[in-house]
């Protein structure tokens, strides 16, 4: 991804090249992109995909309208939020924590895969 610099300051005057060296050489290995944001970026925009995405289950079970693996995720992510704290005092040793990261990205692969169905035939 790249990312346009403005040819002026706020003030109108030239603008700073971010990349150059004090000597006003640019060092080009300072202006390639932040490849990790990049990354981070490329998986928000898949992982978004995730609201399209239907419940292959509920469809094979005949379901009108069934909900998208991200209602799903969402459905998760919130029963670990309402009931977790209950739940930890109870059984111990949960980490609600990586609970709720668990709930959010368990589906993640599914933007790529779609919703394959474990037990279609039951």
């Amino acid at each position: 991804m790249t990312r346009d610099r403005p040819e002026t300051d706020r003030e109108g005057g030239a603008a700073h090249d971010v990349d150059a060296e004090p000597d006003g050489e640019r060092d080009d290995a300072d202006a390639e992109p932040d490849t990790e944001l990049d990354d981070a970026i490329d998986a928000i925009l898949d992982a978004y995909a995730l609201k399209d995405e239907r419940r292959t289950g509920w469809q094979l079970r005949g379901v009108d309208d069934p909900e998208s693996v991200a209602g799903h995720t969402w459905g998760v992510a919130y029963l670990v939020l309402a009931l977790g704290d209950r739940f930890a005092a109870e059984l111990g040793g949960v980490d609600l924590d990586r609970a709720l990261r668990l709930a959010v990205v368990h589906d993640v692969a599914e933007a790529e895969n779609g919703d394959v169905a474990t037990r279609a035939d039951t």
